[in-house]
């Protein structure tokens, strides 16, 4: 503050003072009365006043502006607190919640209300506690910042993740005074580091069933084989072909399951094509019988005709097999029901306002329906999201029924749910449907070709080898067999024209089935090869048909299908011959 000069007062007056801005005590004001001052100096003390007054209205001015500056920035600071990405817990000494920004409250699903002045642990989940505390105690020893994740309960009934940062502030004998969180929602990370799990397991899986099958389906191949040869010779026993018979229909029904496992275990590129929905129901049902409880009741109620739309069979399944899982899980212990079924719904512009997400139309629809305990109101909403789960952690991941709406979703249709405690639970699917049916495959009709030309048959399993040799036999046709695929190679050097055809299996010791082709065809170019195999990762129907084999047969086979085959593949190979000249390289 400014220094003012002393006024002089009247000369006969030895007293002298001094006024200092607007600080002037009462006492020099007295005393400034009790003295007579020139009206000069009267006019210089009230012009050095009105300065005084103008700087201190500057001054609060500058007071004001930095007040209304300062107001600003706490405003803005509020919001970037409280709609920050991460979300602010601070925690006293007792570890009571005393300020939490607006994201954390939404991570944690709770209200400010709810919130503040109460402890957090009660929203971790069961076994995630002891990390929670021990991150907080170790904060609190080594003043260091500790991370870790947590699975969240909420109060709803809702699962999440969060990363949680943790700080604490000590005093100067290292006790905690409080901790500063930040929490991070790492739900999407947990949930593509769920999907990588699951598909390295449905990886394992698949390599798993791949190696069953193989062994299981040559297991078959043998008992299908000569339970079909026995019925050929036993055709005048009536009680023989009758048993015969059965274990013909169990044989067919263990095939069918190995494929089942392997479409439903086996991750492939998903292509869309025209299938039928009642196949595909038809399919899943048989599966869901030889894995649900006995306890639950599966039935159907399916047209006769063809259900067409685009979409690939094993994602249904998946989808089917989910719903159709978690409907059994909720009532095999007291026992029920689940009813699939199917048809065309047509949908017109006032029905889909109460179907969001579809378009007025023609769709397949697909329900599933179980009369267990039915869905909560409270979390009815909730089910289709990543995590949610009604039941124990540990005994469910929550991902289910996300799995049925992403499915569904890719294939440009929708899923609802209706339910009623104690009324069950129905889920509708809609898929576009497909503007005209699939392509039937023509069935085996008429007599089994035969021939009379000359058979190389090559597989290591000597079982296999003799079903075959006796089933080619019957067809007319001479057969030369080999257990060994290095063998049989020698063997057809040394006389590369002796042989019409070979047919080898695909996994062999030391030789695969592809290996034995391409060395057969640097011997002969035009020699027909068919390969068969119970199931191989490497080679498939149309990779067959890319390197030039001539037929491709999967096993367990019958005696029309290989008769089929070997018909097909040497009049092939004769029409080739009739239009193009064969060569042979005889290796010396």
């Amino acid at each position: 503050m400014k220094s003012h000069k002393i006024l002089n007062p009247a000369p006969s007056t030895p007293e002298t003072f001094s006024i200092i801005g607007l600080g002037a005590s009462a006492g020099a004001l007295e005393a400034l009365k009790s003295v007579s001052p020139s009206p000069a100096d009267m006019l210089e003390l009230i012009d050095e006043l009105q300065i005084h007054q103008a700087e201190l209205e500057i001054q609060n001015e500058e007071l004001k502006r930095a007040q209304d500056e300062l107001s600003d920035l706490h405003r803005e600071y509020e919001r970037l607190y409280e709609f920050a990405p991460c979300g602010y817990l601070t925690l006293n000494a007792r570890r009571i919640v005393t300020r939490a920004n607006l994201t954390a409250m939404s991570l944690l699903g709770e209200t400010k209300h709810g919130l503040l002045h109460s402890g957090i642990g009660r929203l971790v989940a069961p076994g995630w506690m002891d990390p929670y505390h021990d991150a907080l105690h170790n904060a609190a020893k080594t003043g260091e910042k500790q991370c870790i994740e947590l699975m969240l309960k909420k109060t709803n009934g809702s699962a999440g993740w969060v990363r949680a940062d943790i700080e604490a502030d000590r005093d100067d004998a290292g006790a905690a005074m409080q901790w500063r969180m930040v929490l991070l929602n790492i739900a999407e990370t947990k949930e593509m580091e769920a999907q990588l799990r699951h598909a390295r397991k449905m990886e394992s899986i698949g390599t798993m069933a791949g190696g069953v099958a193989h062994n299981f389906n040559n297991m078959l191949c043998v008992i299908l084989g000569n339970a079909e040869l026995a019925m050929d010779y036993a055709a005048d026993m009536g009680p023989a072909r009758k048993f015969l018979a059965q274990i013909m229909m169990a044989g067919q029904r263990g095939a069918d399951l190995v494929k089942q496992i392997l479409k439903f275990s086996h991750k492939t590129d998903h292509a869309y094509s025209r299938i039928d929905a009642v196949a595909v129901i038809e399919e899943t049902i048989r599966f869901l019988r030889s894995v649900v409880s006995t306890t639950v009741d599966i039935r159907a109620d399916l047209p006769h005709a063809e259900i067409p739309f685009a979409g690939d069979p094993a994602q249904i399944q998946q989808v089917l097999m989910n719903l159709c899982l978690n409907s059994a899980r909720e009532i095999e212990e007291m026992g029920g029901t689940i009813d699939i079924a199917a048809g065309i719904a047509t949908l017109k512009p006032a029905d889909v306002k109460q179907r969001p997400g579809l378009s007025p139309g023609e769709y397949v629809k697909i329900t599933v329906r179980d009369n267990g305990p039915g869905i909560d109101p409270g979390v009815i909403d909730r089910i289709f999201d990543p995590f949610f789960t009604t039941q124990e952690v540990g005994k469910g991941d929550g991902l289910g029924l996300s799995v049925v709406h992403g499915v569904v979703k890719d294939h440009g249709g929708a899923v609802f749910v209706d339910s009623r405690p104690g009324d069950g639970a129905v889920f509708t699917l809609f898929f576009p449907a497909a503007s005209e049916k699939p392509r039937a495959e023509p069935g085996p009709t008429g007599e089994i070709p035969t021939g009379g030309e000359t058979i190389l048959f090559v597989d290591d399993e000597e079982s296999i080898a003799n079903m075959a040799t006796l089933m080619i036999e019957k067809l007319g046709y001479e057969v030369q067999t080999l257990l060994d695929p290095a063998a049989a190679l020698t063997l057809f050097r040394s006389a590369p024209q002796r042989f019409d055809l070979v047919i080898s299996d695909m996994s062999m010791p030391r030789m695969t089935g592809i290996a034995l082709f391409e060395k057969l065809r640097e011997i002969r170019s035009d020699i027909p090869v068919i390969l068969c195999t119970g199931h191989s990762a490497h080679i498939d129907q149309a990779k067959a048909e890319a390197l030039g084999i001539d037929g491709f047969v999967m096993k367990p086979v019958g005696g029309r299908e290989l008769g089929m085959a070997i018909r097909k593949a040497l009049d092939g190979a004769k029409a080739d011959q009739s239009s193009g000249v064969s060569s042979i390289n005889i290796a010396i």
